[in-house]
C-alpha cells in the first residue's frame, strides 16, 4: 500500500484508530491540534483537505458522503494498516486520536452538543480500549473518558457510564490528591449513574462525599455544588414518589433550596443551571398541590432550554412530558395527550427510543389512557417500557416497580389473570426488597394501626395469590406463613386473629374458586399500592 500524499497516508493511519463507520469531517477539523504537523494545516483548508481525500477515495481505501460530511472505512483496511504500523507508532497514533476526539467532543449542555456527541460517541468508546491498553494519564485522556462517561449516562446507559467513571475516579485519585475539584466532579457523576440504578444509598454516600470535597475548597466551587444539591434532591424527590414518608419530600424540597440559593450567589451563573433546578423542583410543587405555580415554571422554562440547547434536545422532550403530566392531574386530558405524544416523537427523532427517561414518558401515556379507558392502547407502552429498563440494567429501580404494578392493573382490566400475578409479583419483590415492610413496637390483641392495616392487607393479597389458599381464617394464615417461609420474608403480623377484620370486610368466601381467589388478590395488591404508596396516577419525570 503505497500513497504519495503524505497527508493523504495520515488520515488514513489517523482513521484506523476510529470507529470503522461515520466518521465526522468536523473531529479533524476541530480536533486538528492534535493531529501533528503534516495534517494540521491541510483539514483547515478545504482544497487540500479534498485533495487529500481524492487520493483515498482513488485508491478505494475510504468512502465520502459529502452532503452528511461523513468518511468511512473498512475494518480490514484498519487492521491492515494498524498491522503496518510498529509499536511505537501504533501508541503515537493512538494519543493523536485521543487527544483529537477529545477536542471535539462536545460537553453535556452545549447547544447541538445531543447531535454532535451522538456522531462523536462511537469514536470516544473506541478511545476507552486506547487509554486502557496504553494506560494513557495524561489530562485530555482522563477527561475525555469522563466525557464519555458522561454521553453513556444521559443516553440512559446506566450501568456502563458507572464503570466509565469509576475508572475516571480512580485515575483522578492517583494523579491528583485526595483534595480536587475534578474529583468531586467524578464523585458526583458516579452518583448520578447509582441513582438512577435505584442504588440510593450508595448515591447518597457519594453526594456527601462530593459536598464535602466542595466545602473543603471554597466558594469558588460553589457552581459544582450547587449541581450536586440538584441531582441529590433528584434522587430524595424519586424516593419519596415511592415512599409514604413525606420527610423525603421535605429533604428533597430542603436540598434544592439550598442548590437555589448558591446559584444566586454566583456571579454570572449559567442560566440553564437556575432553569433547571427551578424546573426539577417543580415534582415537589405537584406533588404538594401546587399545579399553576409548576405550570408557569415549566412553560417559562421550554424556550430557554431550547435557546440553550438547541430545538431538539432531550431536555426538551423531559419538560413536555412533564408538563403533559400535570395536565394529566389537572384534568385536561387532551392537552396531556397531545404534549406525551410529542414528547415520545421527540425521543424517536433523536434516535432515542430505548432511553429510560423514554420509557418514564410511554408510562405516563400509559396511565392517561387507563383514565381514558383506553385498555388495549396502554398495554403495549407499559412492556415496553419495562423492557427499556430491563436493557438499561434499571430492573431494580422503583419507576420499574411503577410500571409492573400499573401494567398489572391494564391486565387486570383486560381480564388477564396469570399475567397480572406474574406483574404484581415481581412488583411486590421490588418493593419489599428496596423497603422492607416491619411493624415494630406492636402487642398482638390490640386494635391494628393504620401501618398494620397497610401491611396486613397486603400479606392477604400474597396469600390470595397462593395456588392452595383458602379463605378459611387458619388456612390462610398457614399460606401466609409458608409465603414468609418460601421468600424468606419476615412475620409481621402477630397471629391469626389479625387478619380477622380483613376476612370480613372483605367478603372471604371459603367456596370461591381460585380464580377467584385471584381477582381478590388483585383487587387487595391494589388497595395496598393505592392507600400505603399514596401514588398518583402518574409521575413525573426528571432530568
Amino acid at each position: 500500500m503505497c500513497i504519495r500524499d503524505r497527508a493523504a497516508s495520515e488520515l488514513l493511519k489517523l482513521s484506523a484508530f476510529l470507529a470503522p463507520g461515520a466518521i465526522p469531517e468536523e473531529l479533524l477539523t476541530v480536533g486538528r491540534g492534535a493531529l501533528g504537523p503534516v495534517l494540521d494545516p491541510v483539514v483547515t483548508d478545504p482544497f487540500q483537505l479534498n485533495a487529500s481525500l481524492r487520493t483515498l477515495l482513488a485508491y478505494s481505501l475510504i468512502q465520502r458522503e459529502a452532503r452528511s460530511q461523513l468518511l468511512y472505512v473498512h475494518q480490514l483496511v484498519q487492521a491492515v494498516l494498524t498491522d503496518m504500523l510498529s509499536t511505537q507508532e501504533q501508541q503515537g497514533w493512538a494519543e493523536r486520536t485521543v487527544r483529537a476526539v477529545n477536542a471535539a467532543f462536545p460537553e453535556i449542555q452545549a447547544k447541538d452538543g445531543w447531535q454532535r456527541g451522538t456522531r462523536l460517541l462511537p469514536h470516544a468508546l473506541i478511545c476507552l480500549s486506547w487509554q486502557e491498553h496504553w494506560n494513557m494519564t495524561f489530562s485530555e485522556a482522563v477527561h475525555l473518558l469522563s466525557q464519555t462517561g458522561n454521553a453513556l449516562w444521559i443516553r440512559g446507559q446506566y450501568k456502563q457510564a458507572q464503570e466509565v467513571h469509576k475508572r475516571v475516579l480512580n485515575l483522578r485519585k492517583a494523579l491528583l490528591g485526595p483534595v480536587h475539584p475534578d474529583i468531586a466532579r467524578s464523585l458526583t457523576y458516579l452518583a448520578n449513574a447509582s441513582a438512577d440504578q435505584g442504588n440510593y444509598q450508595e448515591a447518597d454516600l457519594l453526594y456527601q462525599q462530593a459536598l464535602d470535597l466542595y466545602e473543603q475548597m471554597g466558594k469558588e466551587t460553589d457552581l459544582d455544588a450547587a449541581s450536586v444539591l440538584n441531582a441529590w434532591a433528584e434522587c430524595y424527590r424519586e424516593r419519596a414518589e415511592s415512599s409514604p414518608d413525606p420527610k423525603l419530600y421535605e429533604r428533597a424540597d430542603a436540598l434544592y433550596q439550598r442548590a437555589l440559593d448558591l446559584l444566586r450567589q454566583v456571579d454570572d451563573a449559567p442560566p440553564l443551571a437556575l432553569v433547571a433546578t427551578i424546573t426539577n423542583r417543580t415534582g415537589v410543587q405537584i406533588a404538594r398541590g401546587y399545579l399553576e405555580e409548576a405550570e408557569a415554571q415549566l412553560l417559562q422554562a421550554i424556550p430557554i432550554f431550547e435557546q440553550q440547547l438547541g430545538v431538539d434536545h432531550l431536555y426538551k422532550a423531559v419538560l413536555i412530558g412533564n408538563l403533559g403530566v400535570l395536565y394529566c392531574i389537572q384534568h385536561r386530558f387532551d392537552e396531556a395527550e397531545s404534549l406525551l405524544g410529542r414528547a415520545r416523537a421527540i425521543f424517536q427523532e433523536l434516535g432515542e427510543h430505548r432511553h429510560p427517561r423514554a420509557a418514564q414518558v410511554l408510562c405516563n401515556l400509559a396511565d392517561l389512557y387507563i383514565t381514558r379507558g383506553k385498555y388495549e392502547q396502554a398495554e403495549p407502552l407499559y412492556q415496553e417500557a419495562i423492557a427499556i429498563y430491563e436493557a438499561a440494567g434499571a430492573a431494580t429501580h422503583p419507576h420499574m416497580e411503577l410500571f409492573l404494578r400499573n401494567y398489572a392493573m391494564v391486565l387486570w382490566r383486560l381480564r388477564c389473570c396469570a399475567e397480572a400475578h406474574t406483574a404484581l409479583t415481581r412488583a411486590e419483590s421490588l418493593l419489599i426488597t428496596r423497603e422492607g415492610v416491619y411493624i415494630n413496637n406492636e402487642q398482638p390483641g390490640k386494635p391494628l394501626t393504620a401501618t398494620q392495616e397497610q401491611v396486613a392487607t397486603f400479606l392477604l393479597a400474597c396469600c390470595e395469590f397462593g395456588d392452595q389458599a383458602k379463605a378459611h381464617l387458619m388456612d390462610l394464615w398457614g399460606v401466609y406463613e409458608d409465603w414468609s417461609k418460601r421468600h424468606d420474608r419476615p412475620m409481621l403480623l402477630h397471629s391469626p386473629r389479625e387478619l380477622i377484620p380483613f376476612l370480613i370486610a372483605r367478603h372471604c368466601d371459603k367456596n370461591r374458586t381460585n380464580e377467584e381467589r385471584w381477582w381478590q388478590g388483585i383487587a387487595l395488591r391494589k388497595e395496598y399500592f393505592e392507600i400505603s404508596l399514596r401514588r398518583e396516577p402518574s409521575d413525573t419525570v426528571h432530568f
